[in-house]
């Protein structure tokens, strides 16, 4: 109604009357102190849904600096595109990752990555929500993995963050990989090669020589390296005589 006043409780500041008096449009950013948890709370506004019910999109931050960043680059990801979910976690990313990403896959590959590198991975950084993921998050979870795993496993794990990643990426829900960013760490060592080596071998030959043992030997290393005794002798079998 034309000139109609809007009525609101009694003794609320005059600002708060006139940004309470109309309703907040599309895209705008409201930004307020939640002082139950100390944190501000960034909110856009993406209007209403068909069932009437405002569409709003939410960051938290500990200062209005930080909340304001973030405000900025959530509309950078609305303007592209990216629908992300705000429950949506590196948990569900890596879930729906290894719900389709292991066809074909060995039986003992996919127990691997499900029942181990999932499993640490999900530890480290399961409940972070994926649109709040940072680079540094990642470094910080590969870092405390290498200290009980081997370099090769963290590089899978790294892969398969990075999948998983990218998957959401495809989809919309995250604005870019952060995971890719990243350098996988050195790990602990993996487990000593149990092969002698070129010295060691021709010690063991020597000591054979002349034995029961020396054509079985022989036999051996000759498969290992692929070349027969005359030709490591440097000669004929009968120049042996």
């Amino acid at each position: 109604m034309s000139g109609s006043l809007v009525r609101l409780p009694a003794g609320l500041p005059a600002m708060t009357q006139t940004q309470a008096a109309r309703r907040r449009g599309r895209g705008e950013d409201a930004i307020y102190l939640v002082a139950s948890k100390n944190r501000y709370v960034g909110a856009v506004s993406l209007g209403f849904g068909p069932d009437g019910r405002r569409i709003r999109r939410k960051v938290t931050g500990r200062t209005k600096a930080e909340v304001r960043n973030k405000l900025r680059d959530l509309h950078r990801e609305i303007d592209g595109g990216v629908r992300s979910k705000p429950r949506y976690t590196v948990r569900d990313a890596i879930d729906d990752w290894l719900a389709t990403g292991l066809d074909g896959k060995a039986p003992a590959t996919v127990e691997l990555y499900k029942g181990t590198i999932a499993k640490a991975l999900v530890e480290h950084l399961g409940s972070v929500k994926l649109a709040a993921l940072t680079a540094g998050d990642v470094e910080t979870a590969l870092s405390a993995l290498a200290a009980n795993i081997s370099t090769r496993t963290i590089q899978i794990a790294h892969n398969v963050l990075v999948r998983g990643i990218r998957q959401a990426e495809r989809h919309d829900l995250v604005g870019r990989n952060v995971a890719a960013l990243v350098k996988a760490p050195k790990g602990q060592a993996g487990r000593p090669s149990k092969s002698l080596t070129l010295e060691q071998a021709v010690a063991l030959l020597e000591a054979a020589e002349g034995t029961r043992l020396e054509a079985y030997m022989w036999s051996r290393c000759s498969r290992g390296c692929g070349r027969r005794r005359s030709e490591r002798c440097g000669g004929t079998t009968s120049s042996r005589g």
